[in-house]
């Protein structure tokens, strides 16, 4: 049996599609962040 094949709700697989994109923009800025503070230490 393929998982997949079975179809998602489409109000799941929103909610999931959000929680992705939040994640990321979440990982995005935290990287920023962190790579602004490398460059602000060594730059001082």
């Amino acid at each position: 049996m393929d998982v997949r094949k079975i179809p998602a709700e489409p109000m799941g697989a929103a909610k999931i599609f959000q929680f992705h994109c939040k994640t990321n923009i979440l990982h995005f800025v935290f990287a920023l962040k962190s790579r602004i503070q490398v460059l602000v230490l060594s730059a001082e």
